[in-house]
């Protein structure tokens, strides 16, 4: 029992696997990699009337670049994605993380600019109680399997892709709740990538491909006609 306590608090605490820069102070949580589990940190570790991009990301910056993904995604989908500008801070950090991503960083880094960005508290516990019940059944889906595309070729890949769907955040804005797609596809590429599920990442392969198509479909028959 000491033998497997000692290598617990060893791996918490690795200064080999320091958290993300450049944001707040950063607050360590259970290592639960359950969604559920995720969602209840973002407010339990998070403190004050609002919140900052910073601090929500901090709670997951021990996990890498999957879970910060994740989140972000889920903030630019989910009832948040409702805050003005929200969704054009959330693409551009994608890009950012994205980026790092392909040119094989080891821990993630936001710049400051991106990460004071704030909002109000009470409608960061209204979002994770709405998406709380739909990832308790996830969690039910999600496992290690298809691990292939999980490893590093694979995942500078999805970061080319991720960084695609983040470009296309920012025109399918202009239409109705058609810059969830996308965003969703983030999210789920966070969820594969953080669960080692390559299942997952096929769907958001498909995600992707439909995000794709929403932003042909939008340049000929919305762009065009005005050039």
């Amino acid at each position: 029992m000491k033998a497997n306590h000692q290598q617990c608090v060893d791996r918490s605490f690795d200064p080999k696997h320091p958290p993300i820069r450049n944001v707040s102070n950063f607050h360590l949580g259970p290592r639960d990699d359950s969604l559920v589990s995720l969602l209840d940190q973002l407010v339990e570790h998070t403190t004050g009337d609002k919140v900052t991009l910073g601090k929500i990301l901090d709670v997951v910056a021990h996990r890498s670049f999957g879970p910060l993904l994740l989140v972000i995604g889920l903030i630019a989908v989910g009832p948040t994605a409702a805050i003005p500008f929200l969704s054009y801070i959330a693409a551009s950090i994608v890009i950012v993380l994205s980026a790092q991503m392909l040119i094989g960083k080891k821990y993630p880094w936001i710049p400051q600019g991106l990460a004071q960005f704030e909002f109000s508290r009470a409608t960061l516990e209204k979002s994770v109680k709405i998406m709380r019940p739909y990832a308790d059944r996830i969690d039910d889906f999600v496992g290690a399997r298809l691990t292939l595309f999980t490893t590093e070729p694979a995942r500078r890949l999805i970061a080319g892709v991720c960084t695609l769907l983040a470009l296309c955040i920012f025109p399918l804005d202009m239409l109705p709740f058609t810059s969830g797609i996308p965003a969703l596809a983030i999210a789920v590429f966070g969820l594969g990538l953080t669960m080692r599920d390559g299942l997952v990442i096929t769907i958001g392969l498909a995600l992707s491909a439909s995000a794709a198509w929403l932003v042909i479909w939008m340049g000929r028959n919305l762009l065009l006609p005005f050039l």
